[in-house]
């Protein structure tokens, strides 16, 4: 099935037996804000609301199958996200602050991720002087990035923390 696959059959099982609590055991303690490898201001996730971790997943933000998330959508099935369980990112049906949760660099554009994107995207947009490519209701993208991209994802993520 690919990357990502023993999350997409955790899931998968969690959604046929419909639980009540998911653990998915990664190699990092929290869903982060950006890659921490490339950005070390990032800060941990504490909560998120799955339709937002969908998104992430679908558009290869984080390191997860594309369908990780989808069979969980619409159950009230708590997932926790880390590599100590119980400790981890939350994640539920619901849409918890911040605005803006995650930045990430995808295929040449920035892929932001948040409960507030569809209203934060051109504002965001503006304060980057970048055009926006793509709003949907929890993330839009900005681009064509220009100049070091290294550099346009740290100030994008220091623009993102402004709205947290």
């Amino acid at each position: 099935m690919g990357r990502g696959a023993s999350d997409l059959t955790a899931t998968l099982v969690a959604s046929a037996l419909n639980t009540s609590r998911l653990y998915l055991v990664t190699n990092t303690p929290y869903l982060m804000s950006a890659d921490p490898q490339l950005i070390p201001e990032a800060v941990p996730l504490r909560e998120a609301g799955i339709v937002e971790v969908d998104a992430m997943a679908n558009l290869g933000v984080k390191k997860f199958h594309p369908l990780t998330f989808r069979p969980l959508i619409g159950l009230e099935c708590e997932v926790l996200v880390g590599s100590n369980p119980p400790e981890g990112t939350r994640i539920y049906w619901g849409m918890p602050p911040p605005d803006l949760k995650t930045v990430s660099i995808v295929k040449g554009s920035l892929a932001f991720i948040g409960r507030k994107a569809g209203e934060l995207a051109k504002i965001v947009a503006e304060e980057l002087t970048l055009p926006l490519l793509e709003a949907g209701e929890v993330y839009f993208k900005l681009g064509p990035l220009r100049g070091e991209p290294i550099n346009t994802l740290r100030e994008a993520h220091e623009v993102m923390r402004r709205y947290w």
